[in-house]
């Protein structure tokens, strides 16, 4: 056997033990929160600030070298969020736009503050959503019919909407196939 090959099934195979971590992560994070042992702690703090940081410190640069823009729109202000879950929430999202648009311009994220509430668009320009995944997407296991050699567990999404369902928050998308997806997530300023 040669060195080259060794190297090639090494990274094979600790490429597999990680998406095997991965999915016992994930499996073990639905269960927790399906048995109530996931604990929602929100406080007033900048989103734009908590979103720039992650940016900074997760994706400059992706792993493939493009960057996420950045935008704001209206006047900022402090939003009550937990910053694990919100760390959770926007880390999946914005994996799957770098993810599913690679080769492709990069992807954008936007914070418009409105009266009362504000939205999070994030918005890549890659492969799209099959219409007939669509009703799927936040189930468990489930993955889109497109995205073949791409890896992932399928629960992902499915820990955004238990996560924002702690935050009263909504998840709507739009997505054309080859052309990208845009993910909005509307929050309100300070849910009851």
């Amino acid at each position: 056997i040669t060195k080259e090959l060794l190297t090639l099934h090494t990274n094979r195979i600790v490429n597999e033990v990680g998406g095997m971590e991965n999915l016992m992560e994930e499996l073990l994070l639905v269960s927790k929160i399906e048995s109530g042992k996931v604990e929602y702690k929100p406080f007033p703090q900048n989103l734009s600030s908590f979103i720039k940081t992650l940016l900074f410190e997760r994706y400059s640069p992706y792993n493939d070298g493009r960057y996420m823009r950045f935008e704001e729109r209206g006047e900022r202000r402090e939003l009550a969020f937990d910053r694990v879950m919100m760390q959770h929430i926007l880390n999946n999202i914005i994996n799957n736009a770098f993810k599913y648009s690679s080769g492709k311009r990069p992807p954008l994220i936007r914070v418009r503050y409105g009266i009362n509430k504000l939205s999070i668009i994030v918005m890549d320009f890659g492969i799209g959503i099959p219409e007939k995944d669509r009703q799927n997407l936040f189930k468990a296991f489930s993955r889109a019919s497109n995205v073949d050699g791409i890896k992932g567990t399928g629960l992902g999404l499915l820990v955004v909407k238990y996560f924002l369902d702690f935050h009263q928050a909504k998840l709507r998308f739009k997505t054309k196939i080859n052309t990208g997806t845009c993910i909005i997530i509307d929050m309100i300023d300070n849910p009851a």
